[in-house]
C-alpha cells in the first residue's frame, strides 16, 4: 500500500521540470511538491498544474504524466481547442 505526504509548496533551490506539464520550473519560483511512500516517487508541480491535477478525472490507478498543458487538464484543453480563433478585424464593417 502507499500513500502520498501531505503536500508543501517550497522555492525551487535549483531548477527542476513539471510532472504534469514537463515545462520548467525555475530557480526561486514555489511549486507543489509532494512525495509517495513507500515507492520513493517524488513529485513536482507548478502551483497552477497541481490545481488542475486535482480537477483532473482520474481513472483509479491512472498515473499521471508529462504532456498535460500548463495549468489545464485535458477537458479544459480540448474545450480551449473548440474555440474559434477571432481577429481583431471580425466585427468591423
Amino acid at each position: 500500500m502507499s500513500f502520498f505526504t501531505k503536500p508543501t509548496y517550497p522555492k525551487a533551490r535549483k531548477r527542476y521540470f513539471c510532472d504534469w506539464c514537463g515545462q520548467e520550473i525555475k530557480v526561486g519560483e514555489k511549486y507543489f511538491y509532494q512525495f509517495q511512500c513507500p515507492d520513493a516517487v517524488s513529485l513536482r508541480l507548478h502551483t497552477e498544474c497541481a490545481s488542475a491535477m486535482y480537477r483532473e478525472d482520474f481513472e483509479e490507478g491512472e498515473i499521471i504524466g508529462c504532456g498535460h498543458p500548463r495549468g489545464l487538464t485535458e477537458y479544459e484543453w480540448e474545450e480551449l481547442e473548440k474555440v474559434p480563433e477571432t481577429t481583431a478585424t471580425e466585427g468591423e464593417a
